[in-house]
């Protein structure tokens, strides 16, 4: 072994063995596709099925529940994987077989039909249970002799992470919000396969690491278990009750993951019979599936001694506080991503476009400069070894360098246009009832005209509406009376002194068109939805003249030139020009779905200086950024007399985040109608988020391994990874609710939650830090 170790790090860069830096740019790869899919997924579900860039205009509701479920199935093959890899094919092959079933998923993803999407997200979680357990398990391997370089080994693996999520967010987030889904998701699968292709071409670098297992190594893992056993780590088998119970809660566990996006998605509901009248069947079924599986852990720790029982204690305490945060945290896939794009004010002018594309090009460029320097360290210490890897990762860094030049040169001579077009004004409702504001008048909204307009009406659908709202007259501390309105409720009146006001106006009701079925909309209960148009001189319709701005960087415009653009969104805020293609493919579109091609013709009213639209992707970059630009600050932190307790990191952890969604609540506060948030307000969150996961997250997995016996550590490790799964699912869930939450409540409501819920939680451990302390027994 010892021979074996110093061959191994007879080729070093940066004082570490080369075959680091392979897995390095390996896992890069892998993160590049992993997160670059995770940050359109959502975007691409909820984006309207008409438009410049359309999706499927799924609810928010629903897109969460499909993410959760493929996040929540991503923490948990890996248990699954890493078995299979450890006992039968080893390490490289789970390594390979892994990466190639990714890449499948994500070519099936590039299809983009409904059928394929279901297949390319279940091979993606197939794929990641062989891939992710066991690239940390090759370094683990590597440094099994010099265990005072691993931790540096391991940081600069997760440099690695964060580049790869970094990269990958921003390139295939450009590329599918620019160009077209189908190129994101493609992207991710290239960057995936020659990932593999560069991993594979280097095993000679790897010796015996990662092999196919001999099959006399259990024996040798036995002998040595049975040396390592202590009076504290007396063996404590799986009973048959317990492998019984365990089999129903996962059974259950795996159910009700593929239940909740069947049942709401497809309407198949596999736990109707559970169903009563205020519960869902679903929920019923897990809280049973959570509650056995809570039984065993609490069987097992009841056989175990006193100190043994309460560190396990401990790592359930944490595993409880990690799903506050992570269903916190994971916003970022799914509530946040919807936010950026719908709510933030993401096109910039002049100076402003200007400053933020020369600090994008610095915050692409210099990071991409120092991995490709990487690169080259890597290729002259073992082209001669490896030299077919190094090409493969060559050619890889080519075409990532050639996407950036790209992306930048595109962004930097984008000019703006400023173009009118005419819109119907419509009464903002729900279909059924009409949005009142505060004081007391109807809020509206503004629908481009159609170039094909077929929007035509009978003598029956002009109708008087009338609307009742609660009229509430308040005192304010200059003894003034205030009075304002709310939307009438049966069931929810308002505090203090009110009335009840009747207002009656004249409408053109039109049926709302579901541009799935192209037949009338309807809400749940099967009651007909309409949209009240305000009535005026042109056909009986009021329709006004309404000026936007497009950006365009291949096409030049003429003042007074007309042209035809392209809503991006269902909401009508941003649009887009359409060139003879796209008002072809725009028609042959609307012909497949029997609805509105969304064409709308505009004039050039005047040509302004440098525009640019971030991407909603871009945000989630951020994350990455911050991580690898304070990630040295916090280890200096927790390396000097000022290390707080592992308690009192999750508190800081929790709360710090919670800051984070406290400012975003501040900075909605009065969005909506047309009102967007500037784009600090989500920079700075995600700066907290960042510091609240460097806080935390670093500790969870470290305390793991300290706390609990060799003989359990791989099933208290499926315990902590089933509580980030469940913080995963749970976010995701809750995410999809924020269209809901902010047409009942409002936008700065929603944050609200994930400010209140991890402040209570990172208070409640910090106050349980003694108890937390005891049970750990000395162990720091």
């Amino acid at each position: 072994m010892s021979q074996q170790k110093n061959n191994f790090f007879d080729t070093q860069v940066l004082g570490h063995p080369a075959g680091l830096f392979v897995l390095f740019f390996t896992e890069m790869w892998e993160r590049f596709s992993f997160y670059g899919m995770r940050v359109l997924l959502v975007n691409f579900l909820t984006m309207a099925l008409i438009g410049y860039n359309p999706g499927w205009e799924w609810t928010t509701e629903n897109a969460g529940a499909l993410f959760g479920t493929y996040v929540m199935l991503l923490y948990l093959t890996p248990i699954v994987g890493g078995t299979i890899a450890d006992k039968y094919i080893g390490y490289r092959w789970a390594i390979v077989i892994g990466a190639i079933i990714m890449t499948l998923g994500h070519a099936a993803m590039a299809l983009e039909t409904e059928f394929w999407l279901y297949v390319g997200l279940g091979l993606l979680v197939i794929g990641t249970g062989f891939f992710k357990p066991n690239m940390t398990s090759i370094i683990s391997h590597m440094y099994k002799d010099l265990p005072e370089k691993k931790d540096g080994a391991y940081t600069i693996f997760y440099m690695g992470v964060n580049a790869g999520a970094f990269f990958g967010m921003m390139l295939c987030g450009y590329m599918a919000e620019k160009v077209g889904w189908s190129w994101g998701f493609g992207l991710a699968g290239i960057f995936m396969l020659i990932g593999t292709l560069q991993f594979w071409l280097a095993r000679p670098l790897f010796g015996s690491i990662g092999d196919v297992p001999s099959k006399n190594k259990p024996e040798i893992n036995k002998i040595n278990q049975q040396k390592s056993i202590s009076d504290e780590e007396k063996p404590n088998p799986f009973t048959l009750l317990d492998k019984i119970l365990i089999g129903v809660a996962a059974v259950i566990g795996l159910g009700y993951a593929i239940n909740d996006p069947l049942s709401n998605i497809g309407g198949i509901d596999l736990f109707y019979f559970l169903q009563t009248s205020n519960i869902k069947g679903q929920y019923i079924a897990i809280s049973f599936g959570l509650l056995v599986f809570l039984f065993v852990i609490i069987s097992r720790l009841m056989r175990y001694t006193k100190i043994v029982r309460e560190r396990m204690i401990t790592v359930i305490i944490f595993a409880f506080f990690t799903v506050f945060f992570w269903l916190s945290f994971e916003q970022g896939a799914s509530s946040l991503i919807i936010f950026a794009r719908d709510s933030v004010q993401r096109e910039l002018l002049g100076n402003q476009a200007m400053i933020f594309n020369i600090l994008n090009a610095l915050l692409t460029i210099i990071p991409l400069a120092l991995i490709s320097y990487v690169l080259f360290i890597l290729a002259k210490k073992t082209f001669s070894k490896i030299w077919a890897s190094n090409i493969v990762l060559l050619i890889c860094f080519a075409l990532v360098w050639g996407i950036v030049g790209w992306m930048l040169q595109r962004d930097f001579k984008t000019v703006a246009y400023n173009v009118s077009y005419q819109a119907f004004e419509v009464y903002e409702s729900d279909g059924k009832n009409l949005k009142i504001k505060d004081d007391g008048s109807y809020a509206v909204k503004y629908i481009p005209i159609n170039i094909d307009n077929n929007i035509i009406y009978k003598e029956e659908n002009r109708i008087t509406k009338t609307e009742k709202a609660f009229k509430i007259t308040e005192t304010n501390s200059a003894g003034e009376n205030i009075v304002k309105y709310l939307p009438y409720s049966d069931t929810k009146k308002p505090k203090g002194n009110f009335e009840i006001v009747e207002k009656s106006i004249e409408t053109i009701a039109i049926p709302r068109v579901d541009n799935k079925t192209g037949k009338q909309a309807t809400d749940k209960s099967g009651n007909k939805l309409f949209d009240y148009y305000l009535t005026g001189n042109n056909n009986g319709f009021s329709v006004v003249n309404r000026e936007n701005i497009i950006g365009e960087g291949e096409h030049n415009f003429t003042k007074g030139q007309e042209i035809t653009i392209l809503t991006k969104d269902n909401k009508f805020s941003s649009f887009g020009y359409a060139d003879n293609e796209k008002i072809i493919w725009a028609k042959r579109r609307a012909e497949e779905l029997n609805a509105n091609n969304g064409l709308i013709r505009a004039t050039v009213k005047e040509k302004k200086d440098n525009w640019v639209e971030i991407t909603t992707s871009w945000f989630s970059i951020l994350n990455s950024f911050f991580i690898i630009a304070l990630a040295n600050v916090f280890s200096r932190v927790w390396d000097s007399r000022y290390n707080p307790p592992a308690a009192v990191k999750y508190g800081m952890g929790l709360i710090i985040m919670a800051i984070g969604f406290g400012l975003l609540a501040l900075g909605a506060d009065g969005a909506g109608s047309g009102t967007k948030v500037s784009m600090l307000w989500l920079v700075v969150a995600y700066l907290f988020h960042t510091m609240g996961e460097l806080c935390m997250a670093p500790v969870g997995l470290s305390y793991v391994s300290k706390l609990v016996p060799a003989r359990m550590i791989a099933f208290m490790f499926g315990v902590w990874y089933l509580a980030i799964a469940i913080g995963n699912k749970l976010a995701a869930i809750l995410g999809g609710q924020i269209e809901n939450i902010t047409e009942k409540y409002n936008l700065a409501t929603f944050f609200l939650i994930f400010t209140i819920v991890p402040i209570v939680a990172g208070t409640l451990i910090i106050l349980i830090n003694p108890l937390v302390k005891r049970l750990m027994h000395g162990v720091r």
